[in-house]
């Protein structure tokens, strides 16, 4: 009986884990705030994490006032210049190789429209986060470089834009490292200990609600569980673009929920 019993907690829907101090502060105050609007929505009774949603609550109250004050950053309106300097080139780029029969020759029209396709592969790349925007443009700036397209690039003339590109997103990754920076001399630990009250109040709902669902089952809490394993895959996918190479490919709205943390298990990142 034991046994059926191990077996049948073991099926139960759970929220996974994950490493969210690795996330820049502005992102993980993103993170908390969709799950607190969430909670809200189910109602913290039904999810039997009254206590725990309060100083939830309270931590993302105090984040946000934090936040704010960072966010008067010198560095926040070269930033932002530098950022939408590297959306009008992207803009650029993509008009550049939008319409192939605008070229004469059949090799320029050919290598057009080898460089539309890998454009439409990062076709949202503008409307992405700041954050995702930045290495998502280093995997687009590596395919351009790459033996597969950079004599495509330069036969359309292409590569001084190419140039410009990566200099604007290293400039708006410089600035990011100098607010950051900015913010450590200028708040220290401010936003540290609001932070750290927001996650052990949601590591605190995480573990009772993966609790509840172990002892009663998932069915009252299965849709909030799915919501936040959606979101967690979300954000992990932000991570996966500050400087690495990864797939170009969008996440699911986090807003969207998906199946839930498909290949995740509880205790991996």
């Amino acid at each position: 009986m034991k046994s059926i019993i191990k077996i049948y907690q073991r099926n139960m829907k759970q929220i996974v884990n994950f490493s969210k101090t690795r996330l820049l502060a502005e992102t993980s105050y993103q993170f908390h705030l969709g799950i607190q609007a969430r909670i809200k929505s189910e109602t913290a009774d039904k999810l039997e994490i009254t206590e725990e949603a309060v100083r939830y609550d309270n931590g993302i109250t105090r984040m946000d006032r934090a936040l704010e004050c960072l966010s008067k950053s010198v560095f926040t309106s070269k930033m932002n210049a530098a950022d939408d300097k590297r959306d009008k080139i992207i803009r650029m780029l993509q008009s550049q190789v939008a319409s192939p029969d605008i070229y004469p020759d059949i090799e320029d029209q050919e290598a057009c429209r080898r460089l539309n396709i890998l454009c439409k592969s990062y076709k949202d790349i503008v409307n992405a986060a700041q954050e995702k925007e930045t290495g998502m443009c280093r995997n687009l700036i590596q395919d351009l470089r790459s033996d597969a397209f950079k004599a495509d690039v330069t036969k359309l003339g292409l590569d001084k834009w190419v140039t410009r590109l990566e200099e604007a997103n290293e400039e708006f990754d410089a600035m990011v490292e100098k607010r950051i920076s900015e913010n450590q001399t200028k708040v220290t630990g401010g936003v540290t200990e609001p932070r750290r009250q927001t996650e052990v109040a949601y590591e605190d709902i995480v573990a009772k609600v993966n609790a509840l669902a172990r002892v009663y089952g998932d069915t009252k809490y299965a849709d909030f569980i799915d919501y936040v394993n959606a979101r967690i895959i979300y954000f992990k996918t932000i991570l996966s673009h500050q400087g690495v190479k990864q797939s170009s490919n969008l996440p699911n709205n986090p807003d969207i929920p998906s199946s839930g943390g498909g290949d995740d298990r509880p205790g991996e990142l």
